[in-house]
């Protein structure tokens, strides 16, 4: 049973204890007529149906129940919507819609709609029909043509059909209520913008995703300024393509360097939304440009711009000092890739500053690789996690931090050049929480942990020369030497001839599934991986 309210679902409850115990609603003499719309009336399993019906009573009555229904071929119930407590009022056309999200495992066949209105007990029925409408559900893409849908904020109009830019839509709000199937697409103007939200709640399918994207000429087609989430993704097998999202705070915090401070969100993953993808898209003042929220799994974050998600959630740090992060991650078996990172960093009253590319809680059997960050407070921080990867990622920014509740994080292959700070600390550190292969840090401090970690295969320097501070001894595999980088001044770190790096690593990263240096080249090109980003020709 999905799309009830908690009062709407104990009315359904009792409808359908009445029907199961064979004690049928009686029939009122009361003169109410109906009428069902289903948009569309066939459908691929994956897809969303919209099913409208409308009453007029020549009666009076209170307190009415409205149901809405599919049976599958054989009768079962599988979809209800319930709308308690309506008012008819005698000769008044009186609507209600539901939309149903067909499930990818559906079987086909031909599904029929039931509408019905009741007495708020459910013991008499008003009306009902038991063939309100039709829909076939299919798995077969025969026969269908994938439809675009455009919105354009200079020239468009809600009431044109949306699906030619000549006759767009002007609104965020129409282009919510749209009924996107596997394979559509939703275009946006470039050059507008609008308040958010974009409410992405359909499904496309594996072959067939619903992509929304850019289209026309100009800047990216901006959303902003919704209280919570620009773009609040509740489906699946979606695909964002070149968008502009931001937000302004709810306020300033003037005592503290002008924080801005609010809880607004960029790109929001809901609970069960999966295998979505987020791309070539510009993220930027919020509280986290994407937020992966528990439940959500399998999504693809690659090739966007974080730039300044630097908002906290909270004025006093002491009660929640949540927020100024790029990458926010609470979900699973994520892909987190070739992303450019850069100004998560504020001010803070309890710490020397705050702020992150990445942050991982309660996430588990993530990938983040290739990415490159820069001019954040941290890189990352890891907690209550497990199993994460960070491998091939380029990080000017002090700290990694994985914290005792986390457990499985490796690091695989990436450049920290920090010079004169600190990269990783585990601290607590317990068993099996941290291993360190074929890494190249650049910094005064290299590693503080208190307990045991998995290290070997990395190099080591700081600037004038020799071992950064570290409090485990080294494994043998690993080194204290100049990598020799091209030009760490001006962000270039593949390695010069020569380079201590070259063919040292362990093939423990391409065992993890990182089979590609950070240009694209395939790993490795001579006896061994080399240790770092770039494989060196």
């Amino acid at each position: 049973m999905t799309g009830i309210s908690h009062g709407a679902r104990l009315c359904a409850v009792a409808l359908i204890l009445a029907v199961s115990s064979g004690l049928a609603p009686a029939s009122a003499a009361v003169n109410l007529a109906s009428s069902t719309r289903i948009r569309p009336d066939r459908v691929v399993a994956g897809g969303t149906v919209a099913i409208n019906v409308t009453f007029n009573s020549a009666d009076a009555l209170e307190q009415v129940n409205v149901a809405l229904e599919v049976r599958s071929p054989a009768g079962e119930r599988i979809f209800q919507q319930v709308i308690p407590a309506q008012t008819f009022v005698p000769g008044q056309d009186h609507a209600y819609s539901a939309r149903w999200a067909v499930p990818r495992d559906l079987a086909p066949g031909l599904y029929t709609v039931q509408t019905g209105a009741f007495s708020s007990d459910w013991t008499t029925s008003y009306t009902w029909n038991e063939r309100a409408g039709l829909i076939t559900v299919t798995d077969s893409f025969v026969g269908f043509v994938p439809a675009a849908y455009y919105v354009d904020c200079l020239f468009g109009n809600d009431s044109n059909v949306g699906t030619v830019a000549d006759e767009a839509w002007s609104s965020l709000t129409r282009a919510n209520e749209a009924l996107l199937q596997p394979g559509d697409f939703l275009r946006l103007r470039r050059g507008c913008t609008w308040n958010g939200p974009l409410l992405a709640s359909w499904n496309g399918t594996q072959l067939h995703p619903i992509t929304i994207e850019a289209y026309g000429s100009g800047s990216l087609p901006k959303i902003q300024n919704d209280e919570f989430a620009q773009v609040n993704i509740k489906g699946s097998y979606l695909v964002f393509d070149s968008l502009n999202v931001r937000a302004d705070p709810a306020f300033v915090d003037e005592s503290c360097k002008n924080n801005r401070i609010g809880y607004r969100l960029g790109f929001f993953f809901a609970p069960g939304s999966s295998n979505n993808v987020v791309k070539n898209s510009l993220i930027e003042d919020t509280g986290a440009g994407v937020d992966i929220g528990p439940g959500s799994y399998g999504n693809t974050i690659t090739r966007n711009e974080f730039l300044n998600n630097n908002m906290m959630w909270d004025v006093d740090p002491w009660l929640n000092d949540g927020g100024a992060n790029g990458i926010l991650i609470e979900g699973d078996s994520n892909d987190v890739s070739y992303n450019q990172i850069s100004g998560s960093i504020v001010c803070s009253i309890r710490y020397p500053a705050d702020g992150s590319a990445f942050e991982l809680t309660g996430a588990t059997n993530n990938r983040i690789h290739h990415n490159r960050v820069g001019g954040n407070w941290t890189f990352a921080e890891v907690s209550q996690s497990t199993n994460n990867d960070f491998a091939y990622n380029i990080s000017t920014d002090s700290g990694f931090t994985n914290h005792a509740t986390s457990v499985g994080t490796r690091l695989f292959n990436n450049v920290f050049y920090v010079p004169g700070g600190g990269i990783v600390s585990c601290f607590p550190c317990q068993e099996g929480g941290l291993a360190l292969v074929n890494n190249i840090i650049f910094a005064d401090i290299a590693l503080y942990t208190d307990g045991p970690i998995v290290e070997r295969n990395n190099v080591y320097w700081r600037r004038g020369g020799g071992s950064p501070a570290m409090t485990i001894t080294r494994d043998p595999t690993s080194m204290v030497a100049d990598p020799l980088f091209v030009d760490p001044a001006t962000g270039d770190f593949h390695l010069r001839a020569g380079s201590p790096a070259i063919n040292a690593g362990s093939a423990e990263s391409i065992d993890a599934g990182f089979s590609q240096d950070m240009d694209g080249i395939p790993v490795p090109i001579g006896p061994a991986v080399d240790i770092g980003n770039f494989e060196r020709e």
